[in-house]
This record gives structure tokens, C-alpha cells and sequence, in this order.
């Protein structure tokens, strides 16, 4: 069993009936939702590894409520649903930060290839943002206050630029703690 549980999102009954077939027999936990506002109860009611969605729903743009399911985890792979006619936009999609997408009619082996590779994807992010925590916890930096807040705000600002970055300050406030911070955080 690969105790891993996907979220179809199509409003075609019989996609999500198809893939949830498919996939069910691979051995994953399939859960099937035909809305927007149906997909994100069952998004945050349940502990969902992948997302696969159609591009066009009745009351949801598909690239849309992906980038709002992104907003909130970052970690989950998104793959696009999309009719042939659709896949301009989905390339560009997938440049906004969208994991991949699948074209209809599916190459099973495609699809397969594809939810494999993304749900490992999925796995190296959670990893390495766990890492990621551990170090930062490791550092001992303590605090809560409004101060602290916008020191690290600073380090994810800092971490996130390619240049070299110059700290100051009096002996004894911790220069050498952001720095490792910083490091830590860094691509």
C-alpha cells in the first residue's frame, strides 16, 4: 500500500471516476472533488499528498485555487489537468510554481510517471523544510516580540538574495547566530 492520498478535481464525474479507479489500484488513497469550494474542504480536512485539477471549474479558476492551496503548503504538488487546447496556459502555470499537467486523453504511463516523480518532489520539500526548522531551531534564536519578528523577516529576506550580506553590531547580540541563520535558509 503506498499510503499516500491524492485529491482529483475535476467537475467531469467520470475523470475522477476513471483516475480514482486508476489510482486506486496503485495502491493510493483517492479522494474526488468536483468544485473548487469541494476541493479545499477536502484540502484542508484531510491530509493530501498530491493534487491533481482540472484547469477549468464551474466555480473556480483551476491555476487560481492551485496558487491558494500553494499559498497555504507550499510542499504540495499540483498537476494541472488540461484539454489539448489548454496547454500554453498550463506551461505557464507551471512556471508560477504548478508542479507539472497532464493533457487529456491520459497516457497512463505519463500520468503515473508523473504523480511518482511529484509525490517524491512533494517529500524532498517536506524534508527539507524540516531540516530547514531543525537548523534554525538549533541556533537557539528565542523570541517573539515585534523585534524579533523583523529580524526574522530580515533573515527570509536575506536568505532569499544571491549576494553577500553584511551584519553589524555591538559584541554579544548575535551577528554570528543570523549569519548561520541566513546560511541555513539560503537556496
Amino acid at each position: 500500500m503506498q499510503d499516500q492520498t491524492i485529491l482529483i478535481v475535476d467537475d467531469d464525474p467520470s475523470v475522477n471516476k476513471i483516475l480514482g479507479k486508476i489510482l486506486s489500484g496503485e495502491g493510493y488513497d483517492v479522494l474526488d472533488a468536483s468544485t473548487g469550494k469541494e476541493a479545499l474542504e477536502i484540502f484542508f480536512g484531510h491530509s493530501i499528498d498530491i493534487v491533481l485539477m482540472d484547469m477549468m471549474l464551474p466555480d473556480a479558476d483551476g491555476i487560481e485555487l492551485a496558487r491558494r492551496i500553494l499559498a497555504e503548503r507550499a510542499d504540495i504538488p499540483i498537476v494541472l489537468i488540461t484539454a489539448h487546447g489548454n496547454v500554453p496556459k498550463a506551461v505557464e502555470a507551471t512556471k508560477s510554481g504548478l508542479y507539472d499537467f497532464l493533457e487529456k486523453p491520459f497516457d497512463r504511463d505519463r500520468m503515473m510517471i508523473t504523480i511518482r516523480n511529484a509525490l517524491s518532489w512533494g517529500e524532498s520539500q517536506r524534508e527539507l523544510l524540516r531540516y530547514k526548522q531543525d537548523s534554525l531551531a538549533a541556533y537557539k534564536m528565542v523570541g517573539h516580540s515585534p523585534e524579533m519578528q523583523k529580524v526574522y523577516a530580515m533573515i527570509d529576506k536575506m536568505a532569499a538574495i544571491h549576494s553577500p550580506v553584511l551584519i553589524l553590531g555591538e559584541n554579544g547580540v548575535g551577528k554570528e547566530l543570523v549569519a548561520q541563520a541566513i546560511h541555513q535558509k539560503s537556496p
